[in-house]
């Protein structure tokens, strides 16, 4: 199992005007028998990217682990990130981690769901719609699950859209 961890999204990044909680999100991929749980960050001008906090998980690990990972991933997303040089791309880490040159390489045989967090946590199943586009959304294969839900819950509902993507 390997473990990159940026530094954690400070209290101001996490949270909007008024104290109210903003959006974190975070992607699960699921290629050649591993997990890759990754972190996005909303940049100031308002796109999100990878933010360097990613942990590779193998597939069969247990949902309450599956779980934790994904929490912690959202826990590191934060508002404000500075955007990246233009020449940097934020995968970069993730392909050098597994061994790969090319996200082409990367997307080839991967399924992806999208994590977010508001109140509710929001999975999404998405299509794999190769290199020029990457993952797009699949139209009403979206779920809930409560905000409190326990890390084996997460866990379970993270397989469950990771199932649903193509």
């Amino acid at each position: 199992m390997l473990k990159l961890r940026a530094v954690a999204a400070s209290r101001s990044q996490r949270t909007g005007r008024g104290g109210a909680v903003n959006e974190q999100r975070a992607t699960v991929d699921c290629r050649d028998g591993q997990l890759i749980v990754a972190s996005y960050s909303k940049t100031v001008p308002g796109f999100w990217v990878m933010n360097g906090s990613f942990e590779i998980l193998p597939v069969e690990v247990d949902s309450a682990r599956l779980g934790a990972a994904v929490d912690a991933a959202l826990e590191h997303s934060g508002h404000e990130f500075p955007s990246p040089d233009p020449s940097y791309r934020p995968i970069t880490p993730v392909l050098d981690a597994l061994g790969l040159r090319s996200f082409a390489a990367y997307l080839k045989g991967a399924t992806s769901a999208d994590v977010a967090r508001t109140g509710l946590i929001t999975f999404r199943s998405t299509h794999n719609a190769g290199t020029r586009t990457g993952f797009v959304e699949i139209e009403g294969a979206e779920f809930d699950v409560a905000s409190d839900a326990t890390h084996d819950e997460i866990g379970q509902a993270t397989r469950r859209a990771l199932a649903g993507a193509t």
